[in-house]
């Protein structure tokens, strides 16, 4: 996530000590995060747009993929 979705996940209590954050090259922060279920991960994830990309678990990097390729395509026939 970049760090203004850093500073918005702390505004809105999504950020807590259960978490934690480091910076990454190019304005990137790297978080772990707790998670109550990959479908409520993937939801709350896709908020953030290409500001985020998971990388682990598998499981929720391949939820997030396989939901972007189903709104490419609806927005690809319009």
């Amino acid at each position: 996530m970049t760090e203004r979705d850093l500073q918005s996940s702390e505004d809105t209590g999504w950020a807590g000590p259960q978490h934690e954050f480091g910076s990454r090259d190019g304005g990137w922060v790297e978080a772990v995060i707790p998670i109550e279920g990959t479908e409520q991960a993937c939801g709350e994830l896709l908020r953030l747009g290409a500001d985020v990309e998971v990388v682990a678990p598998a499981e929720l990097r391949q939820a997030m993929a396989a939901t972007v390729e189903v709104l490419a395509r609806a927005y690809e026939r319009h």
